[in-house]
Formats: C-alpha cells, sequence, structure tokens
C-alpha cells in the first residue's frame, strides 16, 4: 500500500498480521493521523510487515491490559523505519511506551518525538517500551513519562523492561520522568529511575549510545 502526500485519518487499529507493507511518501509528507480517538495505531506481527516513511501522529489508548502498550506502534515482528511518531499518548495505569512497544523485529531511522504514558503512577518509557527487537539509529526527543501528578515513572525516553533488545546509535535528548527518585542519564539500579533511560534487567545491551543535555 503507497500513501501520498497528506493527511489520512485512520479510524481503527490496523493489525498488520501478513506481509503488509504500507510505504509513504516521506515522514514529513503521509501522515496517517489516529484522531485522538483511543485506539491503537499498528501492530506488526508478520517478519515481512514494513511501515516506512510516514508520519504516525495523534494515537491515544487508555486500555489498562497488557495489549494496551505502545500507542502508536506495537511491534513483534517487521521494520519500521524511516518515520516519524509523535504526539502518541498512553492513559492507563501501567501503560508504557506510548509511541512504541517494541517486543520484536526493527525500528530504525526513526524520530520519535512529544508522546507521553500520561498518568499518575507506574508509567514507563514515554517513547518506547522494549522488551526485545532491535532500535537503531533513531532520535528520540521531547517525551514524558508519567504526567505532573505522578507518584512513579521511569524512563522519560526509552524503558528496557525485559532488556532483551539491543540499542544502537541512538541520539536521547529533553526526555523526561514526571516524577523520577533520581536523574542519571542512565540508570542500571532497579529502583532508581532514570530521565531518559531505564534499564530493569542487567541483560539488555546497549551498544554506542550517545545522550545529551537531559533535563
Amino acid at each position: 500500500v503507497h500513501v501520498g502526500e497528506g493527511v489520512v485519518p485512520v479510524n481503527d487499529t490496523v493489525n498488520m498480521k501478513g506481509a503488509l507493507k504500507i510505504i509513504g511518501a516521506g515522514a514529513d509528507k503521509s501522515i496517517l493521523n489516529g484522531l485522538w480517538a483511543g485506539h491503537q495505531g499498528f501492530v506488526l506481527n508478520d517478519a515481512e510487515a514494513l511501515l516506512e516513511g510516514l508520519c504516525i501522529s495523534n494515537f491515544s489508548y487508555s486500555g489498562q491490559t497488557e495489549s494496551g502498550k505502545g500507542a502508536g506502534v506495537k511491534m513483534f515482528n517487521g521494520v519500521v523505519r524511516n518515520c516519524r511518531i509523535t504526539r502518541c499518548r498512553t492513559n492507563g495505569a501501567y501503560q508504557s511506551g506510548s509511541a512504541a512497544h517494541v517486543d520484536g523485529g526493527l525500528l530504525t531511522g526513526t524520530e520519535i518525538d512529544r508522546c507521553q504514558t500520561d498518568w499518575e503512577y507506574q508509567c514507563a518509557g514515554g517513547a518506547i517500551y522494549q522488551t526485545g527487537g532491535v532500535v537503531s539509529n533513531c532520535v528520540i526527543c521531547c517525551n514524558q513519562a508519567g504526567n505532573t501528578t505522578a507518584s512513579s515513572s521511569k524512563g522519560g525516553g526509552i524503558s528496557m523492561s525485559a532488556g532483551l533488545g539491543d540499542i544502537e546509535e541512538e541520539i536521547s535528548r529533553y526526555n523526561k520522568a514526571a516524577k523520577a527518585e533520581k536523574k542519571p542519564a542512565l540508570s542500571l539500579a532497579q529502583f532508581t529511575r532514570g530521565s531518559t533511560i531505564y534499564i530493569s534487567e542487567m541483560r539488555a545491551a546497549m551498544d554506542k549510545k550517545v545522550i545529551y543535555r537531559m533535563r
């Protein structure tokens, strides 16, 4: 499926079980708008599934279940490449990864900005909640875990929960955990919540990480 320039409303979750490929004209040209309608954007299940050259915007989800993680994109497999994921939000306890929940597959060459896990407690990964797969060569900017009344939040940019994935060559900046106990750039202790990156398992692999100008 080729998407031209302009804004395309997405009124329901696109469940990409097969080898579906959705290719846009560029991350600044083809905008898939979730309209804040309360549903997840895209679920990738197949190794051949592909999202490329798209802006994925304005998806929100409030389902307080395991499947609720990842308002913009939920990846069990497949590839998300050269996209922008912006203004996505999860609204529920224990919900994580407002832009993307990466459990498998490859997320690469993508900018993620202005996404938020918007709840009072147990919010993780304002942009990405990673339990597997690979995230590489992405820019992760201006995301937030938790809201202004949050009692606990972790990983304004990234939270690696099961820690089975690799994060390579990332640029992470201006991400925030709304109520972090401490604010290091990188946290390896389970009860110290990093403003930008939170790792809860030492098995997580990180390579060539570039982090600067945190707040």
